[in-house]
C-alpha cells in the first residue's frame, strides 16, 4: 500500500493525452470527408469542358466553346441551379434577384436570408467546376468579375446542396428596387 503521488499525476495526464489525440483523430477524419464532399463528383463534369479552369488565351487552340469570340462560354442555363440569399435587411431583394435569374433561363434553388445580413457588396459563389457558370450569373445581375468565388462550406449548408451557384445579395443589388 504504498501511494506515489507520480502515479497519480501520471494517469490524468495519460487520460488528458488520450481525449486531445481523439480529438485530433476526429478532426482529421472531417477535414478528409469536406475534401471529399467539397472536391468530390465536381471533377466529372468539368472533365468535358476543358476551358472553365483555363482562360482560352493559355489554350488559344480550343475553339469548339462557340461561335463567339468575346470570351462568351457555353452555359447551359437551364442545368444550372442558382440559390440566392438576402446578405441584406431589405424585405424581398433576394426573391427579385432571384426572378430576374429565372427569367434569364436558370434553375432557382433555396430563396433565403444569409446569416450575415449587413452586406453592401454582392458576392457570387460557386461550386467547384461551376466559376463558367457563375461568372454569366454575375453578368446578368451586374456584379464584377472580383466578387466571385469558390463556395465556402457555410454558404453551401445554407443554400443547399443542389446550389452550383450561390448569389448573397448586397446593398448594391438595392439601387435598382428603390421605388
Amino acid at each position: 500500500g504504498r501511494r506515489d503521488g507520480g502515479d497519480e499525476g501520471r494517469s490524468p495526464a495519460r487520460a488528458t493525452l488520450a481525449v486531445v489525440g481523439a480529438v485530433a483523430v476526429i478532426l482529421v477524419a472531417l477535414v478528409v470527408i469536406g475534401i471529399q464532399v467539397l472536391g468530390g463528383g465536381g471533377d466529372e463534369p468539368t472533365a468535358t469542358k476543358p476551358n472553365q479552369i483555363t482562360t482560352p488565351a493559355a489554350q488559344g487552340t480550343d475553339t469548339t466553346g462557340g461561335t463567339s469570340t468575346t470570351g462568351a462560354q457555353p452555359v447551359r442555363r437551364g442545368d444550372v441551379t442558382v440559390s440566392v440569399l438576402n446578405g441584406t435587411t431589405t424585405p424581398g431583394l433576394a426573391r427579385g434577384v432571384s426572378n430576374k435569374l429565372q427569367s434569364a433561363g436558370f434553375k432557382i434553388g433555396t430563396v433565403t436570408n444569409a446569416l450575415d445580413q449587413s452586406r453592401s457588396a454582392t458576392i457570387v459563389e460557386y461550386a467547384e467546376g461551376r466559376r463558367a457558370e457563375a461568372r454569366e450569373v454575375a453578368r446578368l445581375i451586374e456584379v464584377s468579375s472580383d466578387a466571385i468565388e469558390p463556395l465556402d462550406e457555410g454558404t453551401r449548408v445554407l443554400a443547399g446542396p443542389g446550389a452550383m451557384v450561390v448569389v448573397t445579395v448586397g446593398g448594391d443589388q438595392n439601387t435598382g428596387q428603390q421605388p
